[in-house]
């Protein structure tokens, strides 16, 4: 196992990063998705995934995908599951279940709302090559 013990923790923090590095490992070698997960990092910019995307999901599944991706944002922002419900017109049961793997382990939606602010910052207006 390459778990680095973390100096000044504290043991639910311990805990939770064994946890983390447990499950890491587990998706890294037994993860369904990882054919396609390669696949999206093989693409070159938005274009490449847009293609992709419609190639391989439907117009409803696309939008809502995108939308689970808005209602994190909102969280992000802390609008309330009122006003999120209303503006997404998605379910309080969908928006529930964002906001669990939002704060959940897996720190996808973090990472990606981490990475898009930053590229919003580099990426000029109209400029969609990454």
């Amino acid at each position: 196992m390459n778990f680095k013990f973390p100096r000044n923790l504290d043991i639910k923090s311990l805990t939770k990063s064994l946890y983390l590095n447990k499950v890491q490992t587990q998706m890294k070698n037994n993860f369904p998705a990882s054919n396609l997960a390669k696949a999206f990092l093989s693409l070159k910019n938005e274009s490449e995934m847009s293609a992709f995307l419609r190639d391989l999901l439907t117009l409803d599944e696309i939008k809502d995908f995108s939308r689970r991706l808005e209602v994190a944002q909102m969280l992000d922002e802390k609008i309330s599951y009122k006003k999120i419900e209303e503006k997404t017109k998605m379910s309080s049961t969908t928006i529930a279940r964002v906001a669990k793997f939002f704060r959940g382990n897996f720190g996808g939606y973090r990472l990606v709302l981490d990475r898009k602010h930053h590229l919003s910052h580099l990426v000029a207006p109209g400029d969609s090559t990454l």
